[in-house]
């Protein structure tokens, strides 16, 4: 400890401001996956299915993973286990960039998990080490702020470094692997009366590219090109009938063939033409288009180089084709991964260089500050020596306490994670947003959700001031999800893009103001266990966010969007109903707080 100094020392912000930008690094990690989805289902040929499976793997780890990883910050310090975790998920994420298959893809996803889950519950017990106890909520909503501001960022920078290793200069034209299932292109690139039942997917509007790119290619390749799509109607029969179509191996095979590198060869001498684009192709009206597109077709072919020419009219095929032809900011998912990784390693000795486990031992920290962090700290949460030796797993399982707060963190995950896994699939699905509109779509609910983070610790601070802390820490928690409840079920009866980012936008506010109040919480109910009760809750909720992906997959197939909505609604009233019975004035009882308890009277 310092020399006594004349006024408290201020090192307690640093230590906030250091675990807040972990936390931005935490969920900007977590969720560039959302973004970067759909280019890694075009790069390894995945299903829906496997895509949901693989949002879903980190949520299963992370939470599973709550629990110990709370148990070792508590026994070995917040120092050296959240240095160990960023490094730990900033490999992982790194290795993300270097995966080739569905399996070694899950499997990163989950150490992934493992490697984050302790970020929360850590953080949560330096706020109850190192911050006074009128200001802890405020100091947790400063924390989870930063990692929504990290998510409401994820989108924006994944776009943003994706599309910087993948500059107009980098080759446009097409290879063989860029042909994600050539029977699905025969079907559609041969003309209707070629074949009988052809169903083309794509939009009537880009109809004419398909004719005149079919129109331009030799006589040889165009019976290919039917033959393709005779197959194609025989694999939609068989699908129909409940037979699997090909696998990704089968499709990767299928773009070897010597058929497939002439289409290539012939498809390419059409995208180097200037003339390849034209005006009907893309009339007025037609808003799924890339703003590259956009912005290379307003300018004068005379004045694109051969390079922009070859970019301009490769965006316009993958348009015309969206299912067949992948996408040339599939190249930019991998290194993207990387640098978000190696943005890590910086991070971490950051924290390292910042963070003590107590502000005793802070070489920087003065008397003062000292005395200040420990005014009006309840007895409860008193832990001289700063560590606990065991998981208090009795305790835990016989609190009401806990398990109200956790089935409420169980429903709001539910709902919530829609905002950070399917939102961008509804965007173009229903909505039919290009790109960077949508990584824009998908900024506004979480940085909407900054003001309820930042505001939401500072009205329960007020209001335990004020109703005292069994109401002041419930109300925010249960206002806020029946609030989002009801956000979501406007989203079923006004389904147009204004009404429904309107709703998202509540949906992320209400989340985040009931957020503070949660961790304020479950610091109330754990004591000196913070980082294991923290866990338990994070785990429960984690759970819920594991399901989330599988099960509205499930219901958007099998039914619909609005069915979607309804069960995160349900989700969010169930959250609020159970926040009614939370009352946190009344910690676990584990045998240190009995003892001090005892000594006290």
């Amino acid at each position: 400890m310092s020399a006594v100094a004349s006024h408290p020392t201020a090192v307690r912000f640093f230590v906030i401001g250091v675990a807040s930008l972990s936390s931005v690094l935490l969920y900007l990690d977590r969720f560039c996956i959302t973004f970067a989805e759909r280019f890694i289902k075009e790069d390894l040929l995945l299903s829906d299915w496997q895509i949901s499976w693989f949002l879903s793997s980190f949520f299963w780890s992370y939470a599973f993973a709550q629990i110990p990883s709370g148990w070792l910050s508590d026994r070995f310090g917040a120092r050296r286990m959240m240095t160990f975790y960023i490094l730990a998920w900033s490999v992982f994420t790194a290795f993300t960039g270097l995966v080739h298959g569905f399996l070694l893809l899950i499997l990163v996803r989950l150490g992934f998990g493992l490697g984050q889950a302790g970020a929360y519950p850590t953080c949560a017990g330096l706020v109850s080490k190192w911050i006074p106890f009128s200001q802890r909520a405020a100091a947790s909503g400063f924390i989870a702020f930063g990692g929504r501001m990290g998510g409401a960022l994820a989108p924006i920078l994944t776009v943003f470094v994706m599309l910087l290793f993948v500059p107009t200069s980098s080759p446009s034209l097409l290879t063989a692997e860029d042909l994600l299932d050539v029977q699905r292109l025969g079907s559609e690139l041969a003309p209707a009366s070629d074949v009988h039942e052809v169903d083309f997917a794509s939009d009537s509007k880009v109809i004419p590219l398909h004719a005149r790119t079919h129109a331009q290619l030799s006589g040889s390749i165009q019976t290919v090109v039917a033959r393709w799509s005779r197959q194609q109607v025989d694999l939609q029969a068989k699908t129909d009938a409940g037979v699997d179509g090909p696998s990704a191996g089968e499709l990767r095979a299928a773009t070897q063939t010597a058929d497939a590198q002439r289409l290539v060869e012939e498809i390419n001498d059409q995208l180097r033409s200037r003339d390849f684009l034209r005006p009907e192709d893309f009339p007025p009206g037609t808003s799924s288009l890339p703003r590259e597109l956009k912005r290379l077709r307003e300018r004068p072919r005379s004045d694109l180089s051969q390079e922009e020419v070859e970019r301009l009219n490769r965006l316009a095929i993958e348009v015309a084709f969206p299912e067949s032809i992948r996408k040339i900011y599939v190249q930019g998912w991998r290194p993207t991964m990387i640098v978000f990784g190696l943005v890590g390693l910086v991070i971490a000795a950051l924290f390292w260089w910042i963070i003590r486990d107590r502000p005793a031992i802070h070489p920087h920290v003065s008397d003062e500050e000292t005395q200040l962090i420990e005014s009006g700290r309840p007895q409860s949460a008193s832990n001289p020596h700063g560590r606990v030796v065991s998981v208090p797993i009795v305790p835990i399982l016989k609190s009401r306490n806990v398990w109200l707060m956790s089935l409420s963190q169980f429903g709001v995950n539910i709902g919530w994670v829609f905002l950070l896994t399917w939102m961008p699939r509804y965007l173009v699905e229903v909505h039919d947003v290009p790109a960077v509109d949508r990584a824009f779509l998908l900024f506004l609910p979480p940085a909407i959700g900054w003001i309820g983070m930042l505001g939401g610790g500072f009205l329960s601070d007020a209001l335990v001031a004020r109703f005292g802390l069994r109401w002041g820490r419930r109300l925010p928690w249960l206002v806020s999800r029946f609030v989002a409840a009801i956000a979501y079920t406007v989203c079923i009866f006004e389904p147009n893009l204004v009404t429904v980012m309107v709703a998202f936008c509540i949906v992320a506010l209400c989340t985040d103001i009931g957020t503070s109040s949660g961790w304020a919480c479950n610091q109330d109910i754990g004591g000196p266990h913070v980082g294991s009760v923290l866990g338990f809750g994070n785990m429960c909720g984690n759970l819920g966010a594991a399901i989330s992906p599988p099960l509205l997959t499930t219901i958007v197939e099998y039914s619909s969007w609005n069915w979607a909505f309804g069960a995160c609604a349900a989700s969010f009233l169930v959250a609020s109903i159970a926040s009614l019975g939370v009352d946190a004035s009344r910690p676990i009882q584990t045998d240190d707080v009995k003892q001090q308890a005892q000594s006290d009277s």
